[in-house]
């Protein structure tokens, strides 16, 4: 869901922020960089982010 969907602000729970961020990277398909600038993480953070749900998940499986 885009910010603009609510209401033109970021979740300000820092979870609800990363929840946010990888599902509009995993569900949504958007780039990286677009998100990471949306929701107001460095590149590099969000990276390591999407790097270590995909390796946590993976060793679920």
């Amino acid at each position: 869901m885009p910010i603009s969907a609510w209401g033109n602000e970021k979740p300000t729970n820092p979870f609800h922020r990363q929840y946010e961020a990888l599902r509009a990277v995993f569900i949504e398909g958007r780039t990286q960089k677009d998100v990471a600038q949306e929701f107001g993480f460095q590149y590099s953070t969000l990276r390591q982010m999407v790097y270590d749900f995909r390796h946590e998940h993976h060793a679920e499986n």
